[in-house]
This record gives C-alpha cells, sequence and structure tokens, in this order.
C-alpha cells in the first residue's frame, strides 16, 4: 500500500510539473494587423481618418490603399469646459445630397419644434452666441423630439412611436420617404463606401445640431478638401443640413455653411428642392 500511495504521489507531481511548464511557456499570440497606425483603443485626435476596423490614421498620412476603408474624420475631440463636453466625435468622409424631409408632404414641414431650437447670433460670424436660451447641442434624439411634438396635435408622421408610446400614423416604410435623412441612419452600410456591415460602426450615427458641427471649420480648416478627397467626384459640398431648427426662420433646419469666406449660418428648408444646394454628413461618438 506504501509503495503505491508512493507512486501516486510521483505521478501527481509529474502532472503537476507538466501542467505548469505548459502554462510557463504560452504560444505568443499573433500579432494584429491594424489598418491604421493607431489602434482601435489608442485615443484618436482632430485629423484623424478612422477606418472600419477602428484603427486611425493621421489625415496627412493617408495613403491610397487605406482610402477604400475609411469610415470618418476626427473633428471634435473636447474637454469638459469645450462647448461639447468631454467627448470625440467624427464626422462620415462620405456626404449626399440626402433631404432633412420631402417638404410639404410630412408633417414637421413649417413646424417650429422649440425643444430642437439652436440659433446664432449671426451678427457675430466669429463667436458662438446663441440667441436661444436652452439651446439644443445634442442631436442624437432631435427625431424622437420631433415625434413627440408632432403626437401632442395627432399628426406624428414619423414612423417611430412617441416617448408616451403613441404609435406613429405612418408606418417606418412611409415615414422613410418623408424624412430621408432621419432613415438614412438606420442604413450606414448603404451610405458609408467602406464595409461595416457586422461592426459597430453601422450603428450610432445620426444628424448633427449645428452647436456640433460648429467646431468643423476651426477644428479642420481642410475639411473640404478631406470630403472631396473620399468623394466619387469632384464636387466641393458648401453647406451641410443639419437637425436644428431657429426661432423665427420658420424652416426645418439651419444650414452649416463650410464655403471659406461664406458666413457661418444659413437657413433652409431642408426639403428635396434643395439637394443640389446643400449635402448631408453623419456624426458619431469615437
Amino acid at each position: 500500500m506504501t509503495k503505491l500511495i508512493k507512486i501516486s504521489l510521483l505521478l501527481l507531481l509529474v502532472a503537476v510539473s507538466v501542467g505548469f511548464t505548459s502554462c510557463s511557456h504560452k504560444v505568443p499570440e499573433e500579432p494584429v494587423n491594424y489598418i491604421g497606425s493607431k489602434k482601435p483603443s489608442d485615443s484618436k485626435a482632430v485629423g484623424d481618418i478612422i477606418f472600419n476596423d477602428g484603427s486611425a490614421t493621421p489625415y496627412s498620412e493617408i495613403t491610397n490603399e487605406q482610402k477604400e476603408n475609411a469610415i470618418a474624420v476626427i473633428y471634435y475631440a473636447g474637454t469638459s469646459t469645450d462647448l461639447l463636453g468631454k467627448k470625440t466625435l467624427g464626422m462620415t468622409v462620405n456626404f449626399s445630397s440626402i433631404p432633412v424631409t420631402s417638404g410639404g408632404d410630412c408633417n414637421y414641414f413649417n413646424k417650429m419644434v422649440e425643444s430642437i431650437f439652436c440659433s446664432r447670433n449671426t451678427s457675430n460670424t466669429e463667436a458662438l452666441e446663441w440667441k436661444s436660451e436652452n439651446p439644443d447641442m445634442y442631436g442624437a434624439d432631435n427625431f424622437q423630439q420631433i415625434a413627440d411634438w408632432l403626437d401632442k396635435e395627432d399628426l406624428n408622421d414619423t414612423g417611430i412611436p412617441a416617448s408616451n408610446g403613441n404609435p406613429s400614423i405612418k408606418t417606418p416604410e412611409e415615414a422613410a420617404k418623408l424624412y430621408p435623412a432621419y432613415y438614412k441612419t438606420k442604413d450606414m452600410k448603404s451610405f458609408i463606401k467602406a464595409d461595416i456591415e457586422g461592426t459597430k460602426f453601422e450603428n450610432g450615427w445620426y444628424l448633427p445640431t449645428y452647436a456640433e458641427l460648429y467646431p468643423l471649420e476651426k477644428n479642420l480648416p481642410n475639411c473640404q478638401e478631406i470630403l472631396r478627397y473620399f468623394s466619387s467626384n469632384s464636387s466641393t459640398p458648401s453647406y451641410l443640413f443639419t437637425s436644428t431648427q431657429s426661432e423665427g426662420a420658420n424652416k426645418n433646419c439651419v444650414v452649416y455653411v463650410i464655403a471659406p469666406g461664406a458666413g457661418k449660418t444659413t437657413f433652409g428648408s431642408g426639403e428635396t428642392s434643395n439637394i443640389g444646394v446643400y449635402n448631408t454628413v453623419f456624426i458619431r461618438e469615437f
């Protein structure tokens, strides 16, 4: 019996020794080959181009091989004391003439939804001086706010329920024709040229407020050049739709101007008739 115990203990020691040895000599993991020079976990800076694997490279260093995988450019990397607070925002490198609304066909047309007001004092083109008492700085929930406002008048044709649970009087399929830009955020894989299907970058995009686009020209003065570089044509976007309204303008949206020397604000109805003049981009946090 004693001999059997000794043999058992010896076998146990051998097993433990083998296990320890195998754990001490792990096979090194294969390095991940990211598209960009910055890993997805690295902090991003203004001017970085984000790729569909989450990595990034400064625009000044991008190659033609990387170009087809680009999804966004970082234009705001703020601290808690900056205009939009501590966050990092990127804008799609692709743009398109997608109207905010279909115009008079939708119930939102020429309605004044106070909760999404964000009007600048246009007498001072350098400073951001709000005329609105509580300017709407965040655009991700603006479509929901439109639905809630219309619901009070039994006019909610947005295709989404109001926050109180009341259904829309239109189906999502019908509403997509009335609010094209808002519905495009639900199908970003058809907007962004790079392949984002199945990645987290399919979601999280929204139509920005005026305030969210305001840092664009100051932080990224070559924004037109960047958008043109990733465009399939030689056009240069000069006016970008926002989800913002302005009191007194009686228009669907404030349009942000990025044309050099053209000031910073204009007003547009956001409807189909303007698509040859105004363009749409979408933003998200990174």
